[in-house]
């Protein structure tokens, strides 16, 4: 989906402050023609120009109806050229050039379709090498939580940013892709009195022309354009420390950001915030990876967003009245415990392309419960990972669906795969990894992939290898593939067979439907008493010897994302669940 990482109930939580609708255009400039290119790309661009860094320097006045930017890229370019492909929606270009050793060659932006892909044109061949492609342009303020938008709340009017999908090039030309990952150097210039957040902290105010101040932000670590974020407007900022842990050594400036009208209920995401990372950081063993962290409001985000340093939720999610039910503070728990995983997990190391988002979020909602669980015990937040994995089997059990892992090779199929069953479904093949493996074997395959693409991307075949290398058991890759490359989920038949047992698998399906038969590896174990016996199931039957002890009743539990289905022979004591005894993957963020 495209502007909030929740979906479902999540929806449902969301402030009912008033806010009004931006008002109305008022003559502004016509947007530049889509002139149709039947060579551009309809999905990931080439490896013609890389971008090495951004700096963004944004005029905007949250009530206007148009902001203004001057946009500077780095890029390499691998050979020479007169035109490249690159991103940008809706802008207005006043000015394009390529700086290349000191010299401008001017350039001619036009966008070729409505995604945003769009081709520059340069007068002049650019060599390849080192060059500097530079913009000046306005854009639109958009009325929705996608791209740069701006809502009066009460009198005031702010604006704030939400670029996961494809939204960043509405707000600048780039390379919007998370495959691309380059540090940022943000400025915005605005009324004096203004405030302004975003991904760095911030390095300095200073009065310039027309009464207005300029902040300047420091530069980020290296981000994708998808986690860039910048706020403003008369916002109320509480600030914080998140006091030092064994795993950083220094306390970390925190806040919480909103409008006037939430500003009496940021106590509760003030005071419980810090818990949630001090838990995050002992799971993954590294510090936050960000210098800062802003929790920011706003009151028409469907969701959440794990912009880096710079998280943003609907208001609802995060402003918690002092007599605040429990589901709002089960909600608030998963949910940011989610969001915040991200930080690490798709933050600290992202994708290389879309059609791995699958394991950001699945992965991120597996820990929403995981941490929200060990943060409130009391709340018990993982029992809705239950609720929504047996939800997902009914979708996943139709004739016509898809896989968790899918190409993506057009831009309109990327915001298709932030549904149930990259939430639901693949939060619960986590679970059934983690729980086979043994927690500390797969939290130290979650901390060797974090190491070995820190600041990077990765892919989820490298996940899948950083899995098996620590805990030295190849035959998990094949598990982890046969449940994210296929769609459906099996049915374990366990029959008892002597002194074992014996498991047959199909798959699951609506009485009356005949879906084709798949097969699976599936993890699966049998413990009597205090034996455990842990397989991987990769026929269509597998026999197994029950542990020596526990006698003929004996307590049966499983690991597996699948339904359950026991015979007759006498074993008791069946624990229905996915993956799991508890852990799973909740009502989804936003993204």
């Amino acid at each position: 989906m495209r502007a909030s990482c929740l979906i479902g109930f999540t929806a449902l939580l969301l402030s009912s402050t008033a806010h009004a609708s931006p008002k109305a255009m008022t003559e502004a400039p016509a947007k530049a023609a889509i002139v149709p290119d039947a060579n551009a790309p309809n999905g990931r661009l080439s490896d013609a120009a890389i971008p090495k860094a951004y700096r963004l320097d944004f005029t905007i006045l949250p009530e206007d109806d148009r902001f203004s930017g001057h946009d500077e890229i780095d890029v390499t370019l691998k050979a020479a050229t007169k035109s490249l492909y690159v991103h940008g929606r809706d802008l207005k270009i006043g000015k394009a050039v390529a700086m290349v050793g000191g010299k401008a060659t001017p350039a001619i932006f036009t966008q070729v379709d409505q995604s945003g892909t769009a081709r520059l044109d340069f007068a002049n061949v650019l060599p390849a090498g080192a060059a500097t492609l530079a913009f000046d342009y306005t854009g639109s303020f958009g009325d929705s939580a996608s791209g740069l938008f701006h809502v009066k709340v009460g009198d005031a009017w702010y604006s704030w940013t939400q670029f996961e999908s494809i939204d960043a090039r509405a707000a600048f030309p780039g390379f919007d892709e998370p495959g691309f990952k380059t540090p940022f150097t943000v400025s915005v210039t605005t009324h004096p009195g203004l405030v302004v957040i975003g991904n760095a902290p911030k390095v300095s105010v200073t009065k310039v022309a027309g009464g207005m101040e300029k902040h300047q932000l420091a530069v980020t670590k290296p981000l994708p354009t998808y986690l860039v974020a910048f706020d403003t407007g008369p916002f109320v900022h509480q600030a914080g420390t998140i006091p030092a842990t064994p795993e950083r050594s220094t306390p970390m400036p925190y806040g919480a950001v909103a409008t006037h009208a939430q500003k009496d209920k940021m106590g509760y995401v003030m005071a419980e915030t810090p818990r949630i990372v001090s838990l995050l950081e002992q799971y993954f063993g590294e510090p936050f990876p960000f210098p800062k962290l802003d929790q920011i409001g706003t009151p028409i985000m469907p969701g959440a967003m794990e912009n880096a340093g710079a998280d943003t939720y609907g208001d609802g999610i995060i402003f918690l009245s002092p007599g605040a039910t429990t589901s709002d503070k089960q909600a608030f728990g998963m949910i940011v415990a989610h969001e915040l995983s991200h930080q690490w997990f798709g933050d600290l190391v992202t994708p290389a392309w879309w059609d791995d988002i699958w394991l950001n979020e699945s992965f991120a909602n597996w820990m929403g419960y995981r941490i929200g669980n060990a943060w409130r015990p009391e709340l018990n937040i993982g029992v809705g990972a239950l609720d929504e994995g047996f939800g997902t089997m009914n979708t996943d059990a139709l004739e016509v669906g898809r896989p968790i892992h899918q190409p993506i090779t057009d831009n309109g199929q990327i915001d298709s795969a932030f549904d149930g069953i990259t939430y639901g479904k693949g939060g619960q093949v986590v679970a059934m990894i983690a729980a086979y493996l043994g927690d500390e074997k797969f939290k130290a395959g979650v901390r060797l992939h974090l190491k070995r693409h820190a600041y990077g991307n990765a892919t989820s075949e490298q996940f899948f290898q950083s899995i098996s290398d620590a805990a030295k058991d190849p035959r998990v890759l094949s598990a982890l593939k046969s449940f994210v490359d296929q769609q459906g989920v099996p049915v374990i038949d366990v029959r008892r067979q002597g002194n074992g047992i014996v498991a047959s698998q199909s798959r699951y399906a609506f009485l009356g439907s005949s879906p084709p038969p798949l097969s699976w590896t599936i993890p699966f174990c049998v413990r009597v008493g205090a034996a455990k016996q842990c397989t991987l199931l990769d026929k269509t039957t597998t026999s197994i010897a029950a542990p020596a002890s526990g006698g003929d009743h004996a307590e049966r539990r499983w690991c597996g994302l699948l339904p359950f289905r026991h015979g007759t022979g006498g074993l008791a004591g069946v624990d229905r669940g996915f993956g799991h005894v508890v852990p799973g993957r909740g009502a989804r963020h936003h993204r």
